[in-house]
């Protein structure tokens, strides 16, 4: 017999005066009498019991001053419905929505209650019931759900026969558009038929000049369902705006499902890719949930399938990226369009402001179908508002598909008849080369192609911003018998003629980067490269605050902690490799750069971090004892020279390698500081204790911008060679120790004090290397064209304007426009002119930008960078700023509520107070107008040192933090080179 859910999900013929049930126990059971006689009451027998037409006992009626939603929603694989519903409610009853003519559309009080469908039918059904026994037998006004489409042709089966609207956020099987079988369900998402996603998906093809494809699914309705709807979109001759073409699906196969329902079944995708006709077809069109689709496409990479396929996937959620090490691929597809207009901002800053008062972190973006969500809560409740107010109350579905409504948090929304979205825009993604993926275009279902930004995508090996996709196809190759001959001749004269062009390309390729190094090289001035790893003496001299580190940081931190120390006592002689030792047969699955010596002996190196913790195990152990490799599964014994996989037990050999000892160490500390001839002592010097130290890495690049006679230097760092590294070395340090000698401040990744001679050199062409990767104009290093002459390029200039000026007038018109105004008097404007600290600044803002792909230069620069930014300060510490930069040594001391770093204000009159602007016993005040790259930022926490993770993968960071993110008052950086003082303001309040 047929289940109760699955009657539903087929769709019993049940008379529209049948309006209610009334629900007996879990199972289902229908106890409803009439005139003493009892109708069936089994689930499997609900069949008959509607073909006898048993009545339906009456509901309770509804209060009319308040409207009761039900939200059914899988609340078992995603936790955002339960926010998502309590914030939307709670400001929908705050006014917070408004319709398109501006007014609050809360005319009735909204409440709510949720279940769990769990994505699945029987569970969907019995969420419901539970949902209306829980308040009283009273059955919700409208229901909003559910994620998936089987469930929600269940549950629209039985609100169908209830009478009970439904909205659905997620829900795109095109069977859902079939008016007659489901006249109560509407949805705020395109259905993925001939009518909707499906023609957008051809259009995101057809821009790719594609026309032969092959699809892969999952053993799904979702995926079988858009397979059929792509193939009636694509299949055979098309003639529209891109010409006449003939759509060919060339291949296809399907993933099986894991008996356990644990998502797609490993075994089954290995045996599709074996399956699979490669070197043939290149686009892989793939139909699965999001979390299988990702899983499918690490397979394929692991087990190195067919590297330069294109992927192209349907609801692809943005929120899961790249996890493996191996590069990420080409993979494109649709989305629900990304809305970014002020009604989803002012909305997401309020789910901030929630989640803040939780004590919780605020979500990056809002997940895949929750902007969708917010629209159907807020779109069924009006609804229902307005129907109420019709005379003899009107038909809520047919007043909610008459709704146009601008102001939707996903964007513009109106319905068809048959209550789907009318002419949906889909966000077309592309994931990038770190992982993440990046909004690269737009998908209609009206148009025969995507518009789309070419420079923003991503093609895997192919590389990146390429201006013609890649062939769908691979050419086939021309073979003409009995010319075997001619064969191997055209084969030679292609090898030579590919290999002089590649030595020539490489010649000119070498000879371009050493002109733009020497460019480069020229431009910068004080430019020097750590030779050596330099950790302030700071840490090392306090056996307590480092043994604390090294209980807080991640073993490759710890490592090079205890490696320093090891060095501080002269331990260290000379670099050390280990290696383990490969199976016969397999070292073909290796790089070259991989192998030690000679690659028949299958030696293996280990790579860095593995070969420092296998070190330092081995010196401070003596050379016995074990050392586990974790997360790998292996231990090594240091005395029998073998590494145990722990899971099969199976054994290897392992190597420890070391060259003759060097003069120069590679980590020095600051413990180690004395000159070659013992005449004089390089330890930090005593009047500057308390002034920023900074921790080097061999192969950072570094800028000096002053330098003593002693042989310590000032310095902003140009670049990171390990920079996750460094940021974690100086945030576990900042919460070690005793926090009165001011650790905190001490201890700089970007800027600060260094033995000049002893942990840099002059730098190479190998040096600028990554620097010359961001810096892709040297011009913008140049002095600004309004600048007077530079003199020295080392000493700072101060260049008092003139009142007249249009430069002054800039200035105190950019100053006066947010004091409110107060009276006040300027006596003088002065523009700072610091060569170094200007270039320091170029970097880092190139820097930025180069990150930032999908942006061309000037885009980028406008949305990353503010050019007035104050900064309230005085005279002893300006003159600090204008010769070393914003350093939080000694700027950032009034404020820690969004972050330790240095504040700046969108208003000069916030920066203008007493309290940042001290005035001097004259009663003149200091502000700053500064140029900063606030970059992409977040919301600030309380005593934070570095802002919040950006990407998970990659571990970076945001550039800076933020009081809100609805037109921020306050920014505060993290590092040096952010901002730069272009002016200082003398000024005095007469009020």
């Amino acid at each position: 017999m047929l289940s109760f859910a699955a009657l539903l999900l087929i769709g019993v013929p049940l008379t529209a005066s049948q309006s209610s049930f009334q629900c007996g126990d879990g199972n289902f059971s229908f106890v409803p009498v009439e005139n003493g006689r009892e109708c069936p009451c089994s689930t499997n027998s609900f069949l008959e019991f509607v073909n006898l037409g048993c009545p339906i006992p009456a509901s309770p009626e509804q209060d009319n001053e308040t409207i009761f939603l039900g939200g059914i929603l899988d609340l078992e694989d995603f936790d955002w419905p339960v926010d998502i519903f309590r914030v939307t409610v709670d400001l929908y009853n705050e006014g917070f929505f408004l319709d398109n003519n501006g007014s609050p559309i809360n005319n009735r009080a909204l409440t709510y209650s949720l279940g769990n469908s769990k994505c699945d039918e029987t569970a969907t059904i019995r969420a419901y019931w539970n949902l209306r026994t829980e308040n009283g037998d009273v059955p919700p006004e409208g229901v909003v759900g559910t994620r998936c489409s089987g469930p929600s042709q269940a549950l629209a089966n039985l609100l169908g026969v209830e009478g009970i609207p439904q909205l659905s956020a997620s829900a795109t099987t095109g069977r859902l558009s079939d008016n007659e079988r489901y006249p109560e369900f509407s949805r705020v998402v395109g259905p993925q038929n001939e009518h909707g996603e499906a023609l957008a998906m051809k259009a995101l093809l057809r821009s790719f000049g594609w026309d032969e494809i092959s699809i892969l699914t999952t053993d799904t309705s979702y995926s079988r369902d858009w397979e059929t709807n792509l193939r009636k979109v694509w299949s055979g001759l098309h003639r529209d705006s891109t010409g006449s073409w003939t759509g060919v699906v060339s291949y296809s196969d399907t993933f099986r499902q894991s008996p356990e329902g644990l998502g797609v079944d490993l075994d089954s995708v290995q045996q599709v890719f074996e399956n699979f006709p490669t070197n043939s077809l290149r686009v892989i069109v793939l139909f699965a949930h999001s979390a299988d689709a990702l899983r499918i496409v690490e397979t394929a990479a692991q087990l190195k399938f067919q590297q330069d396929t294109i992927w192209i996937g349907s609801d692809l959620n943005d929120l899961r990226t790249w996890t493996l090490s191996s590069p990420s691929p080409a993979w494109i597809g649709l989305t629900p369009h990304r809305n970014r207009n002020e009604n989803a901002m002012a909305f997401k800053d309020r789910l901030d402001d929630f989640h803040l008062s939780q004590g919780l972190q605020p979500w990056p973006r809002l997940p895949l179908f929750s902007a969708e969500t917010v629209d159907s809560i807020v779109l069924l409740a009006h609804a229902i508002d307005l129907a109420r107010d019709q005379p003899g109350g009107g038909d809520v579905t047919a007043t909610l598909r008459g709704i146009v409504y601008e102001n939707g948090v996903s964007g513009r929304i109106e319905f068809t008849i048959n209550g789907d979205r009318k002419d949906p825009l889909y966000s077309v993604i592309s994931m990038g080369n770190d992982g993440e993926w990046n909004e690269v275009g737009v998908a209609s279902t009206t148009s025969a192609t995507a518009n789309l930004q070419m420079n923003k995508i991503c093609w895997g090996i192919f590389g990146c911003a390429l201006t013609e996709a890649p062939a769908d196809t691979y050419p086939e190759p021309r073979i003409r018998l009995p010319a075997w001959a001619s064969a191997v001749l055209v084969v030679v004269c292609l090898a030579l003629s590919a290999l002089a062009f590649k030595y020539w390309r490489s010649t000119q390729s070498k000879k371009r980067l050493k002109n733009e190094l020497g460019r480069l090289q020229k431009s910068i001035v004080g430019m020097r490269a750590a030779k050596m790893t330099y950790i302030p003496n700071i840490i090392l001299e306090d056996n307590n605050r480092r043994l604390s580190i090294e209980s807080k940081a991640s073993p490759r931190v710890s490592s090079l902690l205890l490696s320093a120390s090891l060095q501080s006592s002269g331990a260290d002689d000379g670099r050390v490799q280990w290696c383990w030792e490969e199976t016969k047969g397999f070292l073909d699955k290796h790089d070259q750069s991989q192998m030690f010596g000679d690659p028949s002996d299958g030696w293996i190196m280990y790579d860095d971090y593995y070969n420092n913790i296998l070190e330092t195990a081995y010196k401070t152990q003596n050379g016995k004892g074990t050392v586990s490799l974790a997360p790998l599964d292996y231990v090594v014994d240091l005395e029998a020279m073998t590494q145990t996989k722990r899971s099969t037990g199976f054994v290897r050999n392992v190597m420890r390698w070391q060259e003759p000892p060097k003069k120069e160490n590679s980590i020095i500390s600051g413990t180690d500081l004395e000159s070659t001839d013992g005449s004089q002592s390089l330890e930090f010097p005593m009047e500057l204790q308390g002034e920023p130290q900074m921790v080097l890495v061999e192969g950072d690049v570094v800028q000096v911008s002053k330098q003593r006679d002693d042989g310590w230097a000032f310095g902003t760092k140009l670049f990171h060679a390990e920079e996750e590294i460094v940021r974690e070395f100086v945030k576990v340090a900042s919460t070690s120790g005793d926090a009165e000698k001011g650790i905190e401040s001490d201890i700089c990744a970007d800027t600060g004090w260094f033995p000049l001679d002893w942990a840099t050199r002059p730098p190479t062409a190998d040096d600028l290397g990554g620097l010359q990767k961001n810096v892709f104009d040297t011009g913008e290093l140049e002095a600004p064209s309004h600048w007077d002459p530079v003199k020295n390029p080392l000493i700072v200039q101060r260049h008092n304007l003139d009142t007249k000026s249009p430069e002054y007038q800039q200035v105190e018109s950019a100053f006066l426009s947010t004091l409110k105004s107060r009276k006040l008097k300027i006596h003088g404007i002065e523009r700072i002119q610091n060569m170094g600290m200007w270039q320091s600044y170029v970097v880092k803002r190139q820097t930025i930008c180069y990150r930032e792909a999908e942006l061309d230069r000037p885009q980028a620069i406008q949305r990353l960078e503010r050019c007035w930014l104050w900064h309230g300060t005085n005279k002893e510490v300006y003159e600090k700023i204008i010769q070393q930069g914003f350093n939080r040594s000694f700027c950032g001391k009034n404020a820690t509520v969004w972050g330790k770093g240095v504040y700046f204000a969108r208003d000069a009159e916030y920066s203008s107070r007493d309290v940042y602007s001290i005035p001097d016993s004259k009663g003149t005040k200091y502000v700053m107008a500064c140029r900063v790259m606030v970059g992409e930022y977040c919301v600030g926490k309380i005593n934070a040192i570095t802002p919040d993770v950006r990407c998970s993968r990659t571990h970076s960071l945001y550039d800076s933090t933020v009081d809100r993110m609805t037109n921020p008052g306050i920014y505060v950086t993290y590092h040096d080179a952010q901002a730069y003082p272009e002016y200082i303001i003398r000024f005095k309040f007469l009020d």
